[in-house]
């Protein structure tokens, strides 16, 4: 019986609150079948969509060699640059360290000068090469 109560309701509110279908607006579906049934209104012309919409996405570009890339947005090759600077980093510092380590140099603190110049490398040569294959 609530069902009932609620459906009702449901369909008096979109079709009563709705507004009334015009040539170029996209309309609600109860207010669409609404016209279609009350008026001689063929079904294109009643379940139009907004002109302003593509009817199909843009198509991939090709690129040298035939292969197909993808456009990044701004955002989305900032966060890329940024992750491929912080692993660039942690790999830089990574083998710049194995390679001071390889002097073997009996301090306190054996890769640390490897660490300290291998990472602020590791960041630039990382970002760049991400700058690079997201353009």
């Amino acid at each position: 019986m609530i069902d009932g109560i609620l459906s009702a309701a449901f369909i008096a509110a979109t079709t009563l609150a709705a507004p009334p279908p015009s040539a170029g607006r996209f309309t609600t579906p109860a207010v669409a079948i609404e016209t279609l049934f009350n008026t001689n209104a063929r079904p294109a012309d009643v379940f139009r969509l907004p002109a302003d919409l593509p009817a199909f996405p843009p198509a991939p570009q090709r690129v040298r060699g035939g292969a197909l890339r993808r456009q990044y947005t701004a955002a989305e090759r900032a966060v890329f640059i940024t992750f491929g600077a912080i692993g660039g980093y942690f790999l830089g510092g990574y083998i710049g360290t194995a390679i001071d380590r390889l002097h073997n140099c009996r301090c306190d603190d054996p890769g640390l000068r490897g660490y300290i110049i291998g990472a602020p490398a590791g960041a630039v040569l990382g970002a760049i090469g991400v700058a690079y294959g997201t353009r």
